[in-house]
């Protein structure tokens, strides 16, 4: 009996003893290879993801129209052509609003006088101050029917549409009106007024400098009849964003032509950017500038002529050219959306990845605690085992 267990003790010291440190041993080492993979994993999750770079094509040359050519097209004498370029600008409706008149106690001095002005440029003998309308009663109820808005309500929708709520942009805006409306007869003040209003939508700043933009070209132009107001307004309406810039352009160029032909020029330059410069005023510019000393050699005459058919043949040549590009531009954009598909994936994996490196780190640093906890529990008992054979020599001693 003895010794069987001496060769138990001997079997548990020599082999499972032996193969359990091992194992333990092996499995602290994974335990620090899986901690040290999670960091590996954080830093790396860490750092930022960065896209493929996608770089604009560069677009061919335009074709560029010579004087030479310019010249045979105008040699044989120009077919006419009918120019079926009606305008079906909207015209905004404005709905009846409520004057807001304050108290005399709050209105500004300086508001007051230049509403007085324009009073005056606008009396109450010829034109309609006070909106007019009539009461319609219907089987339910009476229904009040605008048949026309007078100026005072005019007024208020414009400083609605301006947002000019203070007494100082209302006072801007009425001035701006002032100095226009004063530039002309009392029979044509009504139009210029008009004109003015369609280009008072935005802040009370911009409309001042689109009714100041109104009179400049007008004056340009060498009219002085107030109706040439209407359709620059319009333009200017009806382009919110290319719309004033491109009249200060036409007020510079239409100064290197006889003051006969600019309103032509100006119908053309206008009907132009519509039909193939839209959103393009940097384009329309450069191709205008390249026409001047080509347009020049012509007679006054034949000048708004020789401008139309620049812009035709400048067209045509390029026509080829506007297709590339745009196969450019869509190639470009599917290559960008790409580009950012791409990071989008790789960015999602890092923060996959950053997730594991801590599972990583925190498993890992778990594993080793509870090994070394055993092991150490282990030792103890061992330790004990050894003091209970100790104190047991003693007394088999004696």
């Amino acid at each position: 009996m003895k010794s069987n267990n001496v060769f138990l003790e001997k079997y548990e010291e020599t082999v499972y003893f032996k193969i359990s440190r091992a194992f333990w041993h092996l499995l602290l080492i994974l335990s620090g290879v899986a901690a040290l993979i999670g960091v590996l994993l954080l830093i790396w999750g860490v750092v930022p993801s960065s896209m493929r770079d996608v770089k604009k094509p560069n677009y061919p040359p335009a074709v560029k129209v010579s004087a030479d050519e310019l010249k045979r097209q105008m040699a044989p004498p120009p077919a006419t052509v009918a120019s079926a370029t009606a305008a079906n600008e909207e015209v905004p409706s404005q709905e009846p609003s409520t004057s807001q008149q304050g108290d005399a106690d709050k209105e500004s001095a300086e508001y007051k006088s230049a509403l007085a002005t324009l009073r005056a440029l606008l009396p109450r003998s010829k034109f309609l101050w006070t909106t007019r309308g009539h009461w319609v009663q219907s089987w339910m109820q009476k229904q009040w029917v605008v048949d026309a808005v007078g100026i005072q309500d005019n007024l208020a929708a414009i400083y609605a549409a301006a947002s000019a709520s203070d007494f100082a942009s209302k006072t801007k805006i009425v001035q701006s009106f002032v100095v226009l409306l004063s530039s002309y007869p009392v029979g044509q003040r009504g139009t210029a007024f008009m004109a003015a209003a369609a280009v008072s939508k935005e802040n009370a700043e911009t409309a001042a400098q689109n009714i100041s933009l109104l009179k400049q070209t007008v004056s340009v132009l060498g009219s002085s009849n107030a109706a040439d107001l209407i359709p620059v307004a319009r333009f200017i309406a009806n382009n919110p964003k290319n719309g004033a810039p491109l009249i200060e352009y036409a007020d510079k160029f239409l100064l290197r032509f006889d003051a006969g032909i600019r309103k032509q020029i100006f119908a053309t330059l206008i009907r132009t950017y519509a039909r193939h410069f839209r959103d393009n005023l940097d384009g329309m510019v450069e191709v205008s500038n390249l026409s001047l000393d080509m347009i020049s050699g012509f007679a006054p005459a034949d000048q708004n002529k020789a401008l139309l058919e620049y812009y035709r043949l400048y067209q045509k040549g390029n026509h080829e050219r506007s297709r590339q590009i745009a196969r450019m531009d869509s190639a470009y954009q599917n290559d960008l959306a790409k580009a950012q598909a791409d990071f989008a994936v790789k960015k999602a994996e890092k923060e996959k990845s950053f997730t594991f490196g801590w599972f990583g780190i925190a498993g890992g640093v778990v594993a080793i605690a509870l090994v070394a906890l055993f092991l150490v529990l282990l030792s103890i008992q061992r330790n004990i085992k050894l003091i209970r054979e100790d104190s047991s020599r003693p007394e088999a001693a004696k």
